[in-house]
């Protein structure tokens, strides 16, 4: 009897058990993901190469998830408003942000409501590209050399157009300045089709400008393409020489653009997204897709997305401190 009543408390016990770690896993389950619409915060007016780049990832979320995804363009406040945004969204992973480089320039140049180290969580890189510097047909210089030779002999007289202060564009000429030691005359505008219209209109005469947009202007003949930005030559425009190669000695700077959540967005709901996007960078085409907003897919997942961005903080603030120094 004594050995029955063992039997019995022993079978209890095993069922409690099993209940007990059914429970906890249960618990331990992510929350499920997405539970409503998407919102993508796009710090650019529309149909700029990151805005059509985002779209096409947006559609590909929307097949996936079931969800709406909605594209929203806040391109006010050179970006710093969009930012704010989703710094301060909700952090369910339901608010994202496509930014690009100017994630890091930004503090550079400017004093930020919110800190960019502590009140995002970098997601994943998706892509990269240069720029290119164009200039309006009437600038007397069709080469780097030629450039740097005429802001020498007249000092602050050429000017560059940029989107904004903090933009890319802004710190592309102040860093081609300062390794060049020129001079040149910086005019911020509102936005991408501001700045290129300045250029266009020959009111300013040179710009830095997504290849995507500048490659049919100067097909046209409209603007003159000098340079590109990168490392190496841009599959875009191959016959065109790096600013490195063109006398701007150990210049160095890339287009690249990514997904940031808020802080705190928990680390699964952070990989499912990163997964998610992986996924639809390998899909067949899809390099080709990107290539035709002129970018190339540069894949980076969460954690070495986070070392990326730590780093470029820090090599494009030594290089606008390089910059500066060199001017004076």
């Amino acid at each position: 009897m004594f050995e029955l009543r063992t039997t019995i408390r022993m079978k209890r016990l095993l069922v409690l058990l099993m209940l007990a770690f059914t429970a906890t896993g249960l618990l331990a389950q992510p929350a499920p993901y997405p539970t409503k619409s998407i919102r993508v915060i796009v710090p650019t007016v529309a149909r700029t190469p990151i805005d059509h780049a985002t779209r096409i990832i947006a559609r590909e979320f929307i097949e996936a998830w079931g969800q709406p995804v909605l594209v929203d363009n806040r391109a006010a406040g050179d970006g710093v408003a969009a930012q704010g945004m989703v710094a301060n969204a909700q952090p369910d992973g339901h608010t994202l942000l496509m930014q690009s480089t100017a994630f890091v320039t930004l503090p550079l140049f400017s004093k930020l409501p919110y800190d960019t180290g502590r009140d995002f969580t970098p997601v994943a890189r998706i892509a990269s590209s240069s720029l290119a510097l164009v200039a309006h047909p009437s600038l007397a210089a069709a080469s780097v050399k030629e450039l740097i030779a005429l802001a020498r002999r007249k000092p602050g007289a050429v000017s560059y157009a940029s989107y904004g202060n903090g933009s890319l564009t802004h710190l592309a000429g102040d860093v081609f300045g300062g390794l060049a030691a020129i001079r040149l005359s910086h005019a911020a505008q509102r936005d991408v089709p501001q700045a290129l219209g300045e250029v266009m209109a020959g009111r300013v005469q040179m710009m830095f400008l997504e290849i995507a947009y500048a490659l049919p202007h100067v097909e046209a003949g409209a603007l003159r393409a000098l340079a590109t930005t990168g490392r190496v030559r841009s599959p875009l425009m191959p016959g065109l020489p790096t600013l490195a190669e063109s006398g701007a000695s150990g210049y160095e700077l890339a287009l690249w653009f990514g997904a940031f959540a808020p802080a705190g967005t928990p680390a699964p709901i952070v990989e499912r997204i990163a997964a998610e996007l992986a996924r639809i960078l390998e899909a067949p085409g899809m390099d080709r897709r990107m290539l035709e907003q002129g970018f190339e897919i540069a894949w980076l997942p969460a954690a070495e997305f986070q070392r990326f961005v730590r780093g470029e903080a820090q090599r494009l603030s030594a290089l606008v401190k390089k910059a500066v120094g060199s001017r004076q």
